[in-house]
């Protein structure tokens, strides 16, 4: 009897709107690393305007800010050996994201995003979630 395990690499999926800050790109990058682990850059759009108008140009300059962060997140994943798979969904909110990005990449272990900026003090923290698939 053959049993077939299908065995997927551990990754952190690393959220932002749009770029990524240099801090929460050196904290994941160090965190794969240490771990064995694969990134995924996931940027989201969380503040559209209402308008169409708005709303249309407002996306484009997002995706134009989206590209080149998913860029240089890869870039910096190559240069320590650290593999970098960029996702952008501007038309969905954060959990839909996740939902979309989970499907295509089993062996998502734990989420990293921005710190939040209402955070009081001046250390820097940026949260850090197991993923629990639903």
């Amino acid at each position: 009897m053959v049993i077939k395990t299908e065995i997927t690499t551990p990754k952190i999926l690393v959220i932002s709107n749009g770029s990524f800050s240099s801090h929460l790109v050196e904290y994941a990058l160090k965190m794969a690393q240490r771990l064995d682990f694969e990134l995924i850059s996931l940027s989201i759009n969380e503040h559209t305007p209402s308008s169409a108008e708005k709303k249309e140009k407002a996306i484009s300059i997002l995706t134009q800010t989206a590209r080149k962060a998913a860029t240089e997140f890869v870039d910096k994943g190559k240069e320590i050996n650290v593999n970098v798979t960029s996702f952008i969904d501007l038309n969905n909110s954060r959990e839909t994201a996740i939902r979309n990005v989970a499907k295509h990449e089993p062996g998502i272990r734990y989420i990293l995003s921005e710190r939040d900026p209402e955070t009081p003090g001046n250390r820097l923290q940026n949260p850090v979630f197991n993923f629990i698939k639903l």
